[in-house]
């Protein structure tokens, strides 16, 4: 049996900023990352992110948020070839429209 967990956050700090995070823990196969031979039969993995949002234009009908979310990724030793590191890291800026 492979291990989950997961935690997720949204908080509204008023009508135009957010806040958001998430950490989640999985055991997955080598066979689900295609490394079959190459590392353990199961491996544990984390990730942890945490980002900003604000709502930009009107607070009714079309708007808009413009964000910013970073990570890092927590990868054991054996991934490490694979990934360059043991703590893969990145960041996202995006911009959502929606009516």
């Amino acid at each position: 049996m492979l291990n989950t967990a997961l935690f997720e956050t949204n908080i509204e700090v008023d009508q135009r900023n957010a806040i958001f995070g998430r950490a989640e823990y999985v055991t997955r196969t080598a066979e689900e990352l295609a490394l079959v031979g190459s590392i353990s039969s199961e491996v544990e993995v984390g990730s942890l992110a945490v980002g900003y949002a604000r709502r930009i234009g009107g607070l009714h009908g079309v708007g808009a948020w413009l964000g910013a979310r970073g990570n890092v990724d927590l990868v054991p030793q054996q991934l490490r070839l694979f990934y360059g590191s043991r703590t893969p890291a990145g960041v996202l800026v995006y911009l959502g429209v929606r009516p």
